[in-house]
């Protein structure tokens, strides 16, 4: 595409940890997030159709863990919804909902590596190696963005950490404690399968992990 896009700039909120290894969560933006949206492309298109919809009927979106956008507010879309249907069936007509498609990490499940590396009595060298050369590393962002197979970011890790290697076996050997599902997270997922409905889990990085506490 030879059509240069607008870039949206969006204030952002982001924790940080600093030169003493203090985790800090800002209540003030502190940083710039550069966003293209796909609508900039529509002048693009030789044909655009557009259509409106009652936006609580057709869109919950998950990204937050509390507050707007998040499970809670998801949530009470769907009980409204749910509501809806059973009035609508009753005039023999079945309104239903087909698919759910959320994010885990964040949404479904903490990633607690910090505690894992503490659960595991790595030394203070190692933690602190490992929070830029494992878990803030490209690889890991590679991982977990899908673009990197696990096997081979498991070399480049082991690679770049070669004075660590035993302290990184060790964490690689329980990664399986590296998320914990919210209190909330089974019970609802178990609700939904009851349902019936479809459910999509956009789930990118070492995806057995998520699915040993998420059974699909």
């Amino acid at each position: 595409m030879n059509e240069k896009m607008p870039v949206h700039v969006v204030e952002k909120k982001i924790p940080y940890i600093d030169k003493e290894g203090n985790y800090h969560k800002p209540e003030t933006p502190n940083g710039y997030k550069f966003e293209l949206l796909v609508l900039d492309m529509i002048h693009l298109l030789d044909n655009c159709l557009s259509f409106e919809v009652v936006r609580n009927h057709e869109f919950a979106p998950i990204k937050n863990k509390t507050g707007v956008d998040s499970v809670e507010s998801a949530q009470a879309l769907f009980e409204g919804k749910w509501r809806r249907a059973l009035r609508i069936k009753k005039r023999h007509i079945f309104y239903m909902i087909k698919n759910v498609v959320f994010d885990i990490g964040n949404v479904l499940v903490d990633f607690r590596w910090r505690e894992l590396m503490k659960n595991l009595n790595l030394s203070k060298e190692a933690q602190d190696r490992f929070e830029t050369s494992v878990f803030g590393s490209c690889w890991w962002h590679d991982l977990d963005h899908g673009t990197i197979d696990e096997k081979d970011a498991v070399i480049r890790l082991r690679e770049d950490n070669i004075e660590f290697r035993e302290a990184f076996d060790l964490v690689w050997e329980n990664r399986d404690k590296l998320v914990k599902p919210y209190d909330y997270a089974v019970s609802w997922i178990d609700s939904l399968k009851r349902t019936g409905d479809i459910m999509c889990i956009c789930c990118l990085i070492i995806p057995e992990i998520y699915l040993h506490y998420m059974p699909m």
